[in-house]
């Protein structure tokens, strides 16, 4: 389960999102939507920030073609979140 695989990668979200009901949503409608997003969740702990407030933009980082896919990720997200919820 989604859920169980991103309480495994971030020790103390089930806290956080007990805490948090609009970020609890925005998780469980994300990871109900898009195994991609995810994934991108499991792996970047910023995403979950990112979804605690998702209509604030994060400045792209121009300096690299990694940084600019990293926000572009960001930014997916954040607009699924806000399309979902």
């Amino acid at each position: 389960m989604a859920l169980d695989r991103l309480g495994a990668a971030h020790p103390g979200l089930h806290t956080r999102l007990a805490e948090d009901p609009d970020l609890a949503r925005a998780v469980v409608a994300v990871t109900a939507a898009s195994r991609s997003l995810t994934r991108l969740l499991e792996t970047d702990a910023a995403s979950l920030d990112l979804l605690a407030d998702p209509t604030r933009r994060l400045e792209p980082d121009v300096a690299s073609p990694e940084g600019l896919v990293a926000w572009k990720r960001h930014e997916l997200l954040r607009i699924a979140a806000l399309d979902l919820v």
